[in-house]
């Protein structure tokens, strides 16, 4: 996704390229007519160097778009045994600041009326649940920033089918300024519906052992409590 501005900017320089070219062209064929062959050789050259130098344009120009930033959302089912995330990921070149998420109700005029995902602390998925601090300060390259929504099994009870949304991803390239971005991601949790809540069974252990100190703690309150009891049937008994 590029911005608007760039992509204007693209246009005119090419456009004057262009029209720069189709004179040159209109040189060379009208020193043809006239018989001089210097001048039209002069003007074919001028006509070479033009789409030589509109293609060094656009290679240097798809340079600098893959240097701006790129940010993503997903829905990641893997990272956390039994529980949703929504990952922002910047795959662009650079770092992404003041990202900001939202859902829609349509997209591109459809007549589909999509749902907003909600979350476990209620409400819908979000950054942050208080408006002011409802945004990413900045994403590196490559970062990723992990949204709860919730767990596996409660967030199809709690999000009527189909679970498709329409997520807009808000972002600049500078801290302060700078060219805004707004990519629109359509997501979905309907293709997890039906398969296993993990694919990772490095995932699933790691959960299980999270789970041993209350284990722990539930068998040595059992181990406690039989010690009380058995002292009492000692008291009783002497």
């Amino acid at each position: 996704m590029v911005p608007k501005q760039i992509l204007d900017r693209k246009k005119g320089i090419i456009g004057l390229m262009i029209w720069i070219c189709i004179l040159s062209i209109i040189m060379t064929l009208y020193a043809l007519y006239l018989g001089k062959w210097p001048e039209a050789v002069s003007s074919l050259g001028v006509s070479a160097a033009i789409i030589s130098a509109i293609f060094a344009f656009e290679v240097v120009h798809q340079v600098n778009v893959n240097q701006l930033p790129q940010v993503i959302a997903k829905f990641d089912c893997e990272s956390r045994y039994n529980f949703i995330q929504l990952v922002l990921q910047n795959i662009g070149g650079s770092t992404a600041y003041n990202i900001r998420l939202s859902w829609l109700d349509t997209y591109h005029g459809q007549e589909n009326v999509y749902d907003k995902p909600k979350c476990i602390y209620g409400g819908y998925v979000a950054i942050h649940k208080q408006q002011e601090f409802d945004r990413v300060i900045s994403l590196q390259k490559g970062e990723s920033h992990f949204i709860t929504v919730d767990g596996y099994y409660q967030f199809y009870e709690n999000n009527k089918a189909p679970t498709n949304y329409i997520a807009k991803i808000n972002f600049t390239d500078q801290i302060s300024g700078g060219n805004y971005y707004e990519i629109i991601v359509p997501l979905s949790m309907e293709e997890f519906r039906i398969t296993l809540d993990h694919n990772k069974e490095s995932t699933k252990a790691e959960y299980s052992i999270t789970l041993l100190p209350k284990k722990i703690d539930a068998i040595s309150k059992l181990l406690t409590d039989l010690n009380t009891t058995l002292k009492s049937f000692k008291d009783i008994n002497q």
